[in-house]
This record gives structure tokens, sequence and C-alpha cells, in this order.
């Protein structure tokens, strides 16, 4: 991303955490190019707004924080992360993005055929419960963690 900046000294990532808006973690990394004052302001920023930023000294693919935090598995996190539309939205317009990514990890390429088999499993792994209630379930999750850990200091 930095090669195309005309101020790449200023280029930061900051990757939150799903769902952002309950969830405090964010990963904060600069690239090659970013100074640390730039890095230092975006986790100042973070903290700021009642964030909880985790320097990461080198970008990585993914997160480096694994399973998702909510207790949902990684394929029900694109169920959510397509909206209303679900999976089958999130494979339409979300994963060819990903592609990248994901063929540094080695794995295969990201056909129809594959789309259309991790959209039916994640469909399968989500029964009969739909996108909003697998959302409030994952958020019910999340604040009774962070609760149990306010409380135990």
């Amino acid at each position: 991303m930095q090669s195309q900046c005309k101020r790449p000294e200023r280029c930061v990532i900051g990757h939150p955490f799903n769902p952002p808006h309950i969830f405090p973690l964010v990963e904060v990394v600069g690239g090659a190019k970013t100074s640390p004052a730039a890095v230092q302001q975006a986790m100042a920023f973070y903290a700021s707004i009642g964030k909880k930023p985790a320097l990461l000294h080198k970008e990585l693919p993914g997160r480096v924080g694994k399973p998702p935090p909510g207790g949902s598995s990684a394929s029900l996190q694109w169920h959510l992360g397509g909206g209303p539309g679900g999976i089958k939205h999130f494979m339409e317009h979300l994963i060819d993005p990903l592609a990248g990514m994901i063929k540094t990890l080695g794995t295969p390429d990201i056909t129809l055929d594959l789309k259309r088999t991790i959209a039916e499993g994640v469909l399968q792994e989500a029964g009969d419960r739909s996108v909003e209630q697998l959302a409030q379930e994952e958020n019910e999750r999340l604040v009774g963690l962070l609760r149990l850990r306010a409380r135990q200091g």
C-alpha cells in the first residue's frame, strides 16, 4: 500500500476485531516506511476511543488473535460479515479481495465451486439461525466475557 502513497511515513493499518462496536481489540501495524510517530498517533487514537490497541511489529495475513473472540467460527464470522445477505453475499462480493491473502497461506484457488462449498457448509453450521440471531448471540457472549473480565480486574 505504501508504494502508492505520497506520504508513506503516514501509512498505518488499524485492524479492528469483529464486532468492532463491542470488542475493543485493534491490531495496529506500520509498514517499512511508516514513522514511529504515526504508529504512536494511531495507538493513542484507538486508546482515546476506548479500544485496546495491540502493536504488531510485522504485517501478517489474517489476524494475530485467533479464534474469533465471540466464539463463532471463522466461517460464521464471514456469514455475519455478509450482512443481511450472509455468506452468499460475502462469497459474491467480498471473498475475491481476500484471494491474495488466502494464496499466501498456500490454500486453493477461489473458484465458484469452492465458494459454493463454503457457503453450503456455513449455512449448515448456522442451522435455522438467521444472520441477525447469530450476531445477537455473538454480541451477548462478547458482552458477557467483557463484563466477566472487568469484574476480575
